[in-house]
């Protein structure tokens, strides 16, 4: 997953907190994260970090202008920013 570079840190202390003993689950819970976001920004967030698809090209395979998939990515960001500092204070 690639990830703007606000997210890196607290993603790589997500990875190396201690507190889990199992390394499957602990790498999981980026994962995790990500599954928790409503399906539309969900969609949207992997279509561009995973799938590394461009805003116009991720517009043609959700029908979206390209101002809505930015909105999308945004909220998607976010979202993620504020479920990351219930787990990993920044």
């Amino acid at each position: 997953m690639v990830l703007t570079a606000s997210l890196v840190p607290r993603f790589a202390r997500l990875l190396t907190r201690s507190r889990a003993s199992d390394a499957t689950a602990l790498a999981a819970e980026p994962w995790a994260i990500v599954a928790r976001l409503p399906v539309e920004l969900r969609a949207t967030i992997t279509l561009r970090e995973c799938a590394g698809l461009d805003y116009t090209q991720i517009g043609v395979v959700l029908d979206l202008s390209r101002e809505q998939v930015q909105t999308r990515i945004y909220l998607a960001r976010e979202e993620i920013r504020r479920m990351l500092d219930e787990v990993v204070p920044s």
